[in-house]
């Protein structure tokens, strides 16, 4: 799968998080304020969401996952996705 936006060369990447319970307000205030944040979607089963993040290559991708997602309150457990590179912050 071609994860390149041939427009404009912006890369794609996903984080699967699991928030903990009551934390949930103050983590998705704090996610919507990053710009890079494109969708999320409520999922079943292991994680809780599916964060669609897009950047300007790999090394952009980890910064904004790591700095800026990654830091977010309430996250119990993340699992970073980005170019077929899997990165796990726990």
């Amino acid at each position: 799968m071609d994860m390149m936006n041939q427009q404009n060369g912006e890369l794609r990447g996903y984080a699967l998080l699991t928030v903990e319970p009551g934390a949930e307000r103050r983590f998705f205030s704090g996610l919507y304020d990053i710009p890079e944040v494109k969708d999320t979607y409520f999922i079943v089963d292991g994680y809780e969401y599916l964060v669609t993040v897009k950047g300007k290559g790999p090394e952009d991708l980890a910064e904004i996952m790591m700095h800026k997602i990654r830091t977010l309150p309430g996250i119990e457990r993340m699992a970073t996705y980005i170019e077929g590179r899997h990165l796990h912050l726990a």
